[in-house]
């Protein structure tokens, strides 16, 4: 059979079969990081792609402001492991990291399973939410469950492990309510993943590291 003027069907490329971790690859090479006093600062090349590093912080928070596929969280676990340089990014503007794509799915691996009930968890009075126990995803392993069913377990688990009494009941029946939800709709919680918590360099910072690493050399 011949198709005028298109390709077959089956030589199509399907959009939904996209692999969404491609756009976490930077083009860049990752730049050295430097103790400097108390501070772990990037000392980035002079020919670093900036417009590249931007491309890729937008796909990163693209991927955190929506809810994920069955499709894209097979591929984030797919990825959790790979070593590609993504992103040098600061969360307390003193230690500057290297990520890479394996690191950015990780995040947003651990940040997915949690979404039913970490906006419900008691806070510290710094205002941080407590730290509880809940499944997660080794690098190392394999793992057929879907993000819903990983929701469940880790609702339940964190229901098992807040200890604050004062404000335990109150998000006990607030994650029961979450777990219920999901569990009656068969969709997974969607919680935005925080990527504004993450500071990136931009070429004016880069240039002053550089002369104040030149500086003390």
């Amino acid at each position: 059979m011949v198709f005028a003027g298109r390709d077959p069907p089956d030589k199509k490329e399907n959009p939904m079969s996209v692999d969404v971790t491609k756009a976490l690859v930077a083009r860049n090479v990752p730049p050295k990081l430097v103790i400097m006093e108390t501070r772990k600062l990037p000392l980035f090349s002079d020919n670093f792609d900036w417009e590249n590093q931007s491309q890729v912080r937008r796909a990163f928070a693209e991927l955190g402001s929506r809810a994920l596929s069955d499709l894209e969280w097979k591929q984030l676990l797919a990825h959790r492991s790979d070593k590609d340089y993504s992103l040098t990014m600061t969360e307390d503007g003193r230690y500057a990291r290297n990520y890479t794509v394996g690191d950015l799915c990780a995040l947003l691996i651990d940040h997915n399973i949690s979404a039913g009930f970490r906006m419900h968890l008691p806070v510290r009075q710094d205002g941080r939410p407590i730290v509880v126990s809940y499944p997660r995803v080794p690098i190392d392993n394999e793992t057929t469950d879907s993000l819903l069913l990983l929701q469940i377990k880790g609702c339940k688990e964190a229901i098992e492990n807040i200890e604050d009494e004062d404000q335990r009941r109150k998000s006990i029946e607030l994650i029961r309510s979450e777990l219920k939800k999901m569990e009656q709709s068969r969709t997974p919680a969607f919680y935005r993943f925080p990527t504004d918590g993450f500071d990136l360099f931009d070429r004016d910072t880069a240039t002053q590291i550089k002369r104040k690493i030149g500086s003390t050399s």
